[in-house]
């Protein structure tokens, strides 16, 4: 019964499993690894229906032990830190059945389900402050549910019960309302998980609708995806938990069906929010416009920023297919797609043998690197 899930900088899938109450740690390509906590039980590292978690920029894992009324707080080594919070209850430190959470660089949000509120902690586990109460006013909530930050300073929550998405600031002032009960644009039937893209742009699991929304930073609907219930490809049975990670793929508890699907949906545009629509690429993005950033440096015939992720959107490439053969993906040259010919052009991935540290030369660092290797491997 998978809830949650969320990913760390080394690429680690973690997936809440609230019905076997430990939380489940998977390799980028699915490999089990192993589980955090067991239960159900009380102990300090144990859970009784774990539900959200989240991640922090240090690779520190925050899992709502919903029963128990506390938050977790982890090492990616499976190592337990701490615990905070208690209840049911309604006082400042205490929980009634919390849902989801986000965290930023200093602070955790999480939604106090049955309290109807936001709680603000720090990431240490000391309360600062808690927003919202039940109604269906603009700035109350019945029973929330997802939350996430825009990156805008911003909030993202799903009112659930009110079947709405709210926007408030991390400080607690609320700023905007969008939605009502329904299968239709804009309209949702219990919104249980939200993630937002680097521009802000908002994806919600419509849990009973058995689809994904997404909406632009003003809540206004785009498009939704997916249908159901059902077992098929892209077919939901109460999606709850969606996470987008910086790699461009949108992954969803598929709750009743007990499985993760995963969806690749953004092409990593370098910095929409300032018109850079270079696509990211391992292997290099030509950048004209500012030849004195510190980031960037001259090589492979002009001027190349290097990523770490490279978008979906370009070629993976076929280093045996011929350079008019575009159908087959021409491997290891510019990009040819909605970019090609313009300043915004991008590599896609090359495959040269002999090239060990990826920057599509094979000289001495690569020889280096080699030696190191073998010499590593002598008894």
């Amino acid at each position: 019964m998978p809830y949650d899930v969320a990913r760390d900088s080394e690429g680690y899938i973690y997936v809440v499993d609230r019905g076997n109450h430990c939380v489940k740690k998977y390799t980028a390509s699915h490999d089990y690894v192993g589980q955090l906590g067991s239960g159900p039980g009380t102990a300090a590292d144990q859970f009784q229906y774990p539900q959200g978690i989240a991640i922090d920029r240090d690779d520190h894992l925050y899992i709502l032990d919903s029963h128990n009324n506390r938050v977790s707080k982890w090492t990616a080594a499976g190592c337990h830190l701490m615990n905070w919070g208690s209840g049911p209850g309604s006082g400042d430190e205490n929980f009634d059945r919390p849902e989801y959470l986000a965290v930023d660089e200093d602070y955790v949000y999480i939604s106090d389900f049955h309290n109807s509120r936001i709680c603000k902690w720090t990431q240490t586990g000391t309360f600062v402050k808690k927003f919202g109460s039940v109604g269906s006013g603009p700035e109350q909530f019945d029973h929330p549910g997802g939350i996430a930050l825009d990156g805008k300073g911003n909030l993202i929550i799903a009112d659930t019960y009110n079947h709405r998405i709210c926007k408030w600031t991390t400080d607690g002032t609320f700023v905007s309302v969008a939605g009502s009960g329904g299968s239709g644009d804009g309209q949702y039937n219990n919104p249980w998980g939200v993630t937002c893209d680097d521009t802000g742009d908002v994806f919600v699991a419509d849990a009973h609708n058995n689809r994904i929304c997404k909406l632009d930073n003003d809540l206004s609907f785009l498009y939704s995806f997916g249908s159901g219930p059902g077992t098929g490809e892209g077919e939901f049975n109460y999606p709850f938990g969606v996470y987008l990670a910086e790699t461009g793929t949108l992954y969803i508890t598929d709750y009743d069906n007990d499985r993760i699907q995963e969806y690749t949906l953004m092409p990593l545009f370098a910095d929409p929010n300032s018109n850079d629509y270079h696509l990211k690429s391992e292997n290099g993005r030509f950048y004209p416009e500012d030849p004195a950033n510190p980031a960037m440096f001259g090589k492979l015939d002009g001027l190349w920023a290097m990523d770490a992720v490279t978008s979906p959107c370009i070629d993976l490439g076929d280093p045996a297919s011929g350079v008019g053969m575009e159908l087959t993906h021409n491997g290891g040259r510019v990009n040819l797609g909605a970019y090609g010919g313009t300043s915004y052009a991008s590599r896609s991935i090359r495959i040269l043998k002999g090239d060990l540290n990826h920057d599509n030369f094979v000289d001495l660092a690569d020889l280096a690197i080699l030696s190191a290797n073998w010499l590593n491997s002598l008894p």
